[in-house]
């Protein structure tokens, strides 16, 4: 029916139909568009795709993406673990900020550095990028917070700096032209000191400098805070925000204490910004949070060749593990472990026929005993093979865990293995 042939009926029906459609929990085009596909974790470490409509840190509002027309649903925030949200298609690339600060806890904020505070050098002023108002008010950061500066985000420093490290003994420095230098570093006004023992102080204007790394220990996270990843890079902390169709607004997580950012006086740390722009959400408001394998410790102890030549386990961009058959690995149990989990598959990409039926591999995933607690969980094993390439696990342990992968029925044929996103289950204390 032409609504625009009768407009009798345009004026009577169309705002009735509408409420209908909205008690009905139906969604025309334009909220369905709104929507934001994701790959999600819920609480028991099961992943699933669903679109999500609205959330915050009580309440999420999602629908399964297997059943596109199926009515949305409310879940409590605390079901749900992480949401990584897929890339909006033809999204263009976010501009860089100037500079990017690495916090202890690996927050991440872009935007531009302002220097010293005046009354406390201690603290650096900073304007965060990318969100609304533009430009931000600033905000205080104390040194001490701080894990690494890009002081030139369009190029990388040098292959040995990484902001997520181990703290180094003594503060680094990178040149713009690629000279690496070691001391203390006090931060001013035009740029830095560096002092080395022996030596005056040297004096580093910042258009020279390309990052630097602090001999600052690394903090946990707060556990009352999601924490929201975005597409530019900014990954930040917060327990004031919402997730509405098209888009977020938040508030920087602050505090009073002498370790917590703190805006400057008189100005508000609340922001907005396009939905399309969050990457992840993690949720973290009971304490627990995701580590992927790829952040955390581990050692190849058996294997790790294929027919003479090196092949060893890794980790790809995307946090998946490779690896080929026989092979083991030793996994180091962070502090707060409670499970691990993911899914492990057969890699039978560009394999023929007579390669398929010959593929197999045993997967054995088990607790490393330990003197003090010498009954340890029972393993997961699972048998994969081209009928069955693909398996679920998930333990509940809080020790060390050794993953072996066991040639199959054809020997080392396409004996190879991709655990797509393995995560282990952190549970955080509560702050004192």
């Amino acid at each position: 029916m032409n609504f625009l042939l009768f407009p009798r009926i345009q004026s009577r029906w169309i705002p009735a139909v509408a409420a209908a459609l909205a008690l009905a929990g139906a969604h025309p085009a334009t909220a369905r568009a709104a929507d934001r596909p994701a790959t999600a974790i819920d609480a028991s470490l099961t992943p699933a795709r669903v679109h999500v409509l609205e959330a915050g840190p009580q309440r999420v509002r999602l629908r399964d993406a297997a059943r596109p027309d199926q009515l949305p649903r409310d879940d409590t925030a605390d079901r749900w673990l992480r949401f990584t949200f897929d890339t909006p298609a033809n999204a263009p690339a976010p501009e860089p900020a100037p500079a990017l600060v690495v916090l202890t806890d690996g927050q991440r904020l872009p935007g531009e550095l302002l220097g010293p505070d005046p009354q406390d050098p201690d603290r650096l002023h900073f304007a965060l990028a990318h969100f609304d108002p533009d430009p931000a008010p600033a905000v205080a950061i104390p040194v001490a917070r701080i894990a690494a500066i890009r002081y030139d985000t369009t190029t990388t420093p040098s292959a040995e700096f990484d902001p997520h490290a181990a703290p180094p003994a003594d503060d680094q420095l990178w040149l713009r032209n690629g000279e690496r230098l070691e001391g203390f570093i006090e931060f001013t006004a035009d740029g830095l000191t560096l002092s080395v023992q022996g030596a005056p102080p040297i004096a580093l204007a910042g258009d020279v400098l390309a990052a630097v790394r602090l001999a600052n220990p690394p903090a946990a996270r707060r556990p009352e805070a999601a924490r929201l990843t975005f597409r530019h890079g900014a990954a930040l902390d917060t327990n004031d925000w919402a997730l509405q169709p098209g888009r977020l607004r938040f508030a920087l997580l602050t505090g009073p204490g002498p370790d917590d950012l703190q805006p400057l006086t008189g100005a508000s740390l609340a922001f907005r910004t396009p939905a399309d722009q969050l990457a992840q959400l993690d949720l973290a408001a009971t304490g627990r949070s995701l580590a992927p394998w790829s952040t955390l410790d581990y050692e190849v102890t058996q294997g790790g060749a294929v027919f003479g030549a090196p092949f060893p386990p890794r980790f790809d961009a995307q946090g998946r593990l490779r690896a080929n058959a026989p092979v083991a690995l030793r996994f180091a149990a962070p502090p707060g472990l409670a499970a691990i989990a993911g899914v492990v598959r057969l890699d039978l990409q560009g394999a023929n026929e007579t390669a398929r039926k010959l593929a197999g591999v045993t997967v054995v995933i088990a607790p490393v005993s330990r003197a003090d607690q010498p009954s340890a969980p029972e393993p997961w094993t699972a048998e994969l093979t081209a009928e069955e390439p693909q398996a679920r696990f998930r333990l509940d342990l809080t020790r060390d865990w050794t993953v072996r992968l066991e040639t199959g029925r054809g020997g080392p044929i396409y004996d190879r293995v991709v655990f797509e996103s393995p995560q282990a289950l952190i549970r955080q204390p509560p702050p004192e």
